[in-house]
């Protein structure tokens, strides 16, 4: 195997990464061994390079050398770009699934998530959450339905707790709809139209 054959199949490994990813409905297994690989790939090359510089720093503006490197040296760029672009891209669609499931991400799609990638979803998690906690709307339900039905004006039937909240018979609130469709179901609210 040649210098370039060898540059070229490792190029391609990082640019079927992305396209293993592009093509998944959901997510793919994380592919450790092409990672690895191909960060293996970009470390090498990188010593390489400094090698090369420090034995040839005399000759350094002959064509060939200069050359050399440079083209060395955008490889390594490309996998780079490559390799983060998969990491960022594996991140965006993990976020969007924490969104879109309400918090219950599949146990069959955390099987594909790398180590790193769990935690970062358990701390994702815990982050939203605390935020959710702090500001008292749960921001991931109901993100297809229009703002003005996340809370609806309810008419107090029955003296009922909501939340914190005691809520006086015959008075008017606006409340978070997912908090009063059980209440009013039980007959302790009415929805105001």
């Amino acid at each position: 195997t040649t210098q370039v054959e060898k540059m070229s199949t490792l190029n391609e490994k990082a640019i079927e990464l992305l396209r293993d990813l592009a093509r998944s409905s959901t997510i793919p297994a994380f592919d450790e061994e092409a990672v690895r690989e191909v960060t293996q790939e970009i470390n090498d090359r990188d010593q390489e390079i400094k090698e090369i510089l420090t034995k040839e720093r005399h000759r350094i503006r002959e064509t060939s050398i200069a050359v050399f490197v440079h083209a060395q040296h955008a490889i390594n760029l490309k996998n780079k770009q490559c390799i983060l672009a998969y990491l960022k891209n594996r991140l965006n669609i993990i976020q969007q699934m924490r969104w879109e499931l309400d918090k219950e991400i599949p146990l069959d799609i955390q099987r594909l998530l790398s180590q790193n990638e769990g935690n970062f979803l358990q701390n994702y998690d815990k982050l939203l959450g605390d935020y959710m906690d702090d500001i008292g709307v749960e921001l991931t339900k109901d993100l297809h339905v229009s703002p003005k039905y996340l809370f609806i004006q309810v008419k107090v039937e029955e003296e009922c707790q909501v939340g914190d909240k005691t809520l006086r018979k015959g008075t008017l609130h606006f409340v978070k709809t997912t908090d009063a469709e059980p209440m009013i179901r039980a007959g302790l609210l009415t929805h105001v139209e």
